[in-house]
């Protein structure tokens, strides 16, 4: 395939893409689903960690109070809350004098207008959802592709040796829910991780390679919307199954617009892979003797 029929078929991928990611964020389970991660707080990257290290397994968590009120779900009888550190301001009033209440509801007031400027900080609890029970919450979308082409992913391993990137397999990673990372010169993948997963870690790294100042100053959703279309237009090319990259996307609530206003770098770091995962890729002996 010659560069020009390359780039057509990236376009033509991207542009299926593009469909695709506009129809799942109008999906009736993404719509319910959208809505209901809306009711949650944006912690802290500090408080992100707490709980990290609290309870690994935590996925959704919140105030006894917001389980409550905005769930309506109960924290189980004996269940034990994780700490976080809870911003106030020096001349406000305590909203209650229960502990297990000192929890979302009095971040919230970061959002409002403080007293003073004087802040001080005080210990509050939260609950991950396996620690409560009652009215079921929308199930996830799927995005997490676990679809594994072995001959792809050894080919993607040289690759990224050859581009000085560590490739490290570990059951643990620092990101809770996620399936690899990039953390600039190393990739860290869950044994479980698709192929997918590994192209859009590999994507960051070659981003990065390209233009380590501009890739930290652009933002997260830009650098994820290139990555993930950047696995889509790679599988899709090698024919590994790949129907979750427009949730993942819709998850993150990016556009088609988005996606493709984007198409130049996409198609850069696309080719980039595709090319070095041709020039390590290993023909079985039956077909090279055809």
């Amino acid at each position: 395939m010659n560069a020009t029929e390359l780039t057509q078929t990236i376009t033509s991928s991207i542009e299926n893409l593009v469909k695709e990611t506009d129809q799942a964020k109008i999906s009736e389970t993404m719509v319910q689903y959208l809505s209901m991660i809306g009711k949650f707080h944006h912690y802290s990257f500090n408080n992100m960690w707490l709980i990290f290290f609290q309870r690994p397994d935590a996925t959704r968590v919140a105030g006894f109070l917001t389980w409550k009120n905005k769930f309506a779900r109960t924290v189980k009888k004996g269940e034990h809350g994780i700490q976080i550190f809870v911003p106030c301001t020096y001349g406000e009033k305590p909203k209650t004098k229960a502990k297990e209440e000192a929890s979302i509801e009095v971040i919230d007031t970061e959002e409002e207008t403080p007293r003073c400027h004087a802040i001080y900080f005080k210990v509050g609890y939260v609950f991950d959802v396996k620690q409560t029970e009652g009215a079921p919450l929308p199930a996830e979308p799927e995005w997490r592709s676990r679809a594994k082409d072995p001959a792809i992913e050894s080919a993607l391993s040289s690759y990224a040796n050859e581009k000085g990137i560590k490739v490290e397999i570990t059951a643990n990673l620092p990101v809770p829910g996620a399936e690899g990372t990039s953390e600039g010169g190393k990739i860290c993948l869950l044994p479980q991780a698709g192929t997918r997963t590994f192209i859009h870690e590999l994507a960051h790294e070659c981003f990065l390679h390209c233009s380590r100042e501009v890739r930290e100053k652009t933002p997260t959703l830009i650098r994820e919307i290139e990555a993930d279309s950047v696995a889509y237009a790679v599988c899709a090319y090698f024919n590994i199954c790949n129907k979750e990259t427009p949730n993942y996307l819709a998850l993150w609530q990016a556009t088609g617009d988005e996606i493709q206003s984007r198409l130049g770098n996409i198609s850069l770091i696309t080719k980039e892979i595709i090319q070095g995962v041709e020039k390590y890729m290993v023909v079985p002996e039956e077909e090279a003797e055809k």
